[in-house]
């Protein structure tokens, strides 16, 4: 299926869409919402969302040494404490920026919110936060449950 309007086309995967739905003025009209279910019409809504404004997904990266170098805004050089660095390409249609030095928050930005979401759990799944002392990568907002640590018998 391919959407387009003023100000941009987009591209989505959907089975044989034009059954089920109009598109007039930019809005969304569902001719038959027995057919469609919840989950269709929110890709099909953030799709069109997608068409006017940018989706943004903030990260945090916790930990003494981790950083996020950034080649340009399509390649990251990622240190995570292991023995090696790992490069990550970013996909077509999202970039990242690091809004201030010194901060360890990190800005994904694209237009896909599905696809957006996707490239963040990649990075998260690089190095999930840990639950002693909550190091890792994480959404900015995220509260980690803190597990304690051993207890000592004095």
């Amino acid at each position: 299926m391919l959407l387009k309007t003023n100000s941009g086309t987009k591209m989505g995967k959907f089975k044989d869409p034009f059954t089920l739905f109009t598109i007039k003025n930019d809005k969304l009209y569902i001719l038959n919402k027995k057919k469609l279910n919840l989950n269709v019409i929110y890709n099909l809504k953030n799709l069109l969302n997608g068409l006017n404004k940018q989706f943004s997904v903030k990260l945090s990266i916790i930990g003494l040494g981790y950083k996020i170098n950034l080649i340009d805004s399509k390649t990251l050089i990622l240190h995570l404490g292991f023995s090696h660095t790992i490069k990550y390409e970013l996909p077509h249609g999202i970039i990242m920026i690091h809004p201030k030095e010194r901060v360890s928050t990190y800005l994904l930005i694209g237009d896909e919110y599905s696809k957006l979401k996707q490239v963040a759990l990649n990075l998260i799944n690089l190095k999930k936060p840990e639950p002693y002392k909550g190091k890792g990568i994480r959404y900015f907002n995220e509260i980690i449950k803190l597990k304690e640590g051993k207890k000592s018998n004095n």
